[in-house]
């Protein structure tokens, strides 16, 4: 069966470059499936060289004066003659069986009536470097609606009579046309996108004020959508789980957040803790939605991710009085919870390297491959340990079909996550040196071999890191079949701890370090639900070095359907221990942990960090210093040092009947010494301040 298709190809804004116009329009021809026509939308002048160049019948001249190759889109699709219009872009290539995929896919689906595809971005020397994958399945399409165009303009494939329906394109939109085109074809037809890239291009930005006309009509249409639908506040819900950002759908949840959990909208505890952050993503208080996931936390029994969440709430708002009495109260626990180590009983190495892969079994050829490339290490001293986390034993097949000594396999009696199943394969590991390696990667042969070098050769590091690129690709057949890869400049992996603090930039497939370690910081927090390995590089950077060797030793593999994290749980848990490991309220909150539990060890070294590292922050930051005059009072313990003092006198500033009403009552009057030098100092800076 054959199909007739018209291909529209504005002409009215030709880029300098005609090679390019040329080399897109040759792909438009050149297709696998008969094109009927190819309208060129312009003026007659700008399609002169293309018609002498190619002299094709199927070219015709479609005159358009402008310069809006949006509303020469439009005319080319009023124009256009054949059941099934594609759009090609002059600056993109279309692969030759574009249009024979697409037209197949439309012909299967007589409600379709817009089909798009994959974009592939290249640079001038074809390399490609970058795709965009957009959702397939006319229900995703529509929901992806409310995040922006659910298609590429430069993919589009469209039927004849849906655009009569819609009466065309309205280009009086300009950029955002296009958006406003697919939510009309929404109302009357379906949308898809074939789930494989068929055109690729060079990659070029939205414009500013285009970004804007599109937010304009995305906030226009959820209004739209959540005034007709009386369960839009779960639809809302949903979506957010899958782009937690989003800042558009994000004030909706917040306006219509309350109505909802009062319809009993949230049912189980998964949907509250979902719920939770959400609000602490895009609420209003932040800080009291930090300190409920705190008290959810702590009722899961999660103490020391309760503690992290606390931490939040009080660097967010540290004039509340909840969060303290929290803390007042919870202290010894909290204490404890970090304190207390499961106690690890390591033997003598009996290798130099243990490598611990984590799977679920769910991609047995991906971990064969895994396996594999660790097996053929030329460093020979090794062990690979194959924690199944699978909860019923889904890899043992693919860890007794290679039979090699070197492999050992563990199996998780339930699925415990991530963290759980590295605890498992850190408190087995009979190595001297620890790697890492995830299921659906691979390391090079030399891996072992380049880091090991590294740690031997320099005593005082206690974790290498090589260099790893990023491959994208897709599953087929269950092999992974490249599509290109991307490497980040050399500069980018230079290690710093302050950079590290900011985010993590080290991929756990990328490091070797010391088994010794791990008895010194303890085991990866099982409590997180992801970014785990970052809180854990964290811990390790404060026991010792991290060295960078600039080397290739590994790939992590990207696929369209990798399955990653909870994307809210990534996005709440990045900014909890980015709050954690950076703000001022963790040391404090640790400072107030140890008065009211009575070490004074403890108090003192904190007061000395305090008072180095924070020195003007500390008097920037007055709620903080407020809140612990308050638990100097009623501590047990009495500290006389410059740190007291700095509280005493930023207290005096502030409140000074408070002040001296407290130091009577609670007998610290002695204690004003410590603020007579610190005040002096405020007063005199206060009176050196230019008029």
């Amino acid at each position: 069966m054959s199909f007739a298709v018209s291909v529209v190809f504005p002409i009215c804004m030709l880029p300098f470059d005609i090679g390019s116009v040329l080399e897109s329009l040759e792909s438009a021809l050149a297709q696998t499936i008969d094109v009927t026509e190819c309208l060129l939308v312009g003026s007659p002048e700008a399609a002169e060289t293309l018609l002498r160049h190619f002299g094709d019948d199927r070219l015709r001249l479609v005159k358009y004066e402008g310069d809006n190759k949006y509303v020469a889109i439009d005319v080319g699709l009023k124009s256009a003659e054949s059941p099934y219009i594609a759009v090609q872009d002059p600056e993109s290539v279309s692969l030759p069986h574009r249009l024979a995929r697409q037209v197949k896919a439309a012909a299967m689906n007589q409600h379709l009536g817009v089909l798009g595809a994959g974009v592939g971005y290249w640079e001038r020397d074809g390399r490609v470097y970058a795709s965009s994958y957009f959702p397939s399945g006319a229900n995703k399409v529509k929901d992806f609606l409310f995040f922006g165009v659910p298609v590429a303009w430069e993919s589009l494939l469209v039927r004849r009579d849906v655009v009569e329906k819609v009466q065309g394109l309205r280009a009086a939109h300009d950029g955002s046309c296009i958006y406003d085109f697919i939510i009309r074809v929404s109302e009357v037809a379906q949308i898809d996108n074939v789930p494989e890239v068929l055109v690729v291009r060079k990659n070029k930005g939205v414009k500013t004020d285009d970004r804007i006309e599109l937010e304009r009509l995305r906030q226009k249409y959820v209004e739209k959508f959540t005034h007709s639908r009386v369960d839009y506040q779960r639809k809302i819900f949903e979506l957010l789980c899958v782009r937690p950002r989003d800042k558009v759908l994000g004030a909706y949840f917040v306006q219509t957040g309350e109505a909802y959990r009062e319809r009993g909208g949230l049912k189980d505890f998964s949907d509250r803790a979902t719920n939770l952050k959400l609000e602490y993503v895009h609420g209003n208080d932040k800080w009291r939605a930090a300190l409920e996931l705190s008290e959810f936390y702590y009722d899961e029994g999660k103490k020391r991710l309760s503690f992290m969440c606390l931490v939040d709430s009080l660097a967010k708002n540290p004039a509340q009085s909840q969060g303290w009495e929290i803390l007042k109260k919870r202290a010894g626990e909290f204490e404890r919870a970090f304190s207390q180590r499961e106690p690890l009983s390591f033997t003598q190495p009996v290798c130099t390297v243990s490598v611990i892969i984590r799977t679920v079994g769910n991609r047995p050829r991906e971990l064969e491959t895994a396996i594999r490339s660790v097996l053929n290490q030329t460093f020979p001293d090794f062990e690979v340990i194959v924690v199944d986390d699978s909860g019923k034993e889904a890899a043992r097949p693919v860890v007794e079909s290679i039979s090699s000594d070197a492999v050992r396999y563990l199996a998780n009696s339930e699925n415990l996550g991530p963290s759980q199943a590295w605890n498992s394969g850190l408190k087995a590991c009979r190595g001297k040196y620890i790697g890492v390696l995830d299921d659906d990667d691979i390391y090079y042969p030399w891996h072992l071999e380049v880091l090991v070098k590294a740690l031997e050769a320099n005593k005082q590091v206690g974790l290498v890191y090589g260099t790893v690129p990023r491959v994208y690709g897709t599953r087929s057949n269950g092999e992974f079949v490249e599509y290109y890869r991307v490497r980040k400049p050399e500069e980018e992996w230079t290690y710093s701890y302050e950079k590290l603090k900011r985010s993590n930039f080290i991929p756990v497939n990328a490091i070797l370090f010391r088994r010794s370690l791990v008895q010194r910081s303890g085991l990866v927090n099982s409590e997180l639900p992801c970014m785990e390995d970052w809180e854990f590089f964290l811990r390790l950077a404060r026991e010792c070095e991290f060295l960078h060797v600039p080397k290739d030793v590994a790939e992590y593999r990207w696929k369209n359907d990798n399955a990653s994290y909870n994307r809210i749980n990534m996005l709440v848990m990045s900014q909890l221990i980015n709050k954690y490991y950076n703000d001022i309220a963790r040391d404090v909150a640790w400072l107030s942990v140890y008065l009211i539990c009575g070490d004074k060890d403890r108090a003192m070294k904190f007061c000395a960090d305090l008072n180095t590292k924070y020195d003007k922050e500390l008097i920037n930051r007055g709620g903080l210093l407020r809140s612990l005059f308050d638990i100097l009072m009623s501590s047990t313990i009495q500290l006389r040092n410059e740190f007291v003092g700095t509280v005493m006198s930023e207290n005096i500033l502030s409140d000074p009947f408070k002040c001296f009403k407290e130091l009577v009552q609670k007998r610290r009057a002695h204690l004003l010494r410590f603020a007579l030098l610190p005040l002096l100092k405020r007063v005199l800076s206060f009176h050196s301040r230019p008029t």
